[in-house]
């Protein structure tokens, strides 16, 4: 059980899953949870959460994150907005926003390219 984990034996194995994060979130989700069942890391908490907020960062670009909560698919818009709320990144969010009104703007306009969906699924 993770709680029976030192704080550093808990931190190496949890840096050690962030590392090997293929870009999907999924383990960085892992890591998430696992660290609130565990409880607190006490001097490591805070060097855990820079190591999580710096790799939800590294793969999830705020176009990304925008076309994801722009999505045709309810369930996958969801699973943004869960992400987003799990890993609260704020230093994300303003360019989600700059990003979310341009393409309000372009769908009022007709020139939202809907294909860009497809590209950002691939």
């Amino acid at each position: 059980s993770v709680g029976m984990m030192d704080e550093d034996a808990f931190f190496g194995f949890a840096a050690l899953l962030v590392g090997k994060e293929d870009g999907s979130g999924l383990l960085c989700a892992l890591v998430k949870e696992l660290t609130q069942r565990r409880g607190a890391l006490g001097q490591r908490e805070a060097e855990l959460s820079e190591l999580l907020l710096q790799k939800f960062q590294e793969i999830w670009s705020p176009e990304a994150v925008a076309l994801g909560l722009c999505h045709p698919s309810r369930e996958l818009r969801r699973m943004v907005l869960s992400e987003l709320n799990l890993f609260r990144v704020p230093s994300v969010m303003a360019g989600v926003i700059a990003e979310l009104v341009r393409i309000s703007r372009d769908v009022k306009r007709g020139a939202y390219n809907f294909g860009e969906f497809q590209r950002c699924a691939a």
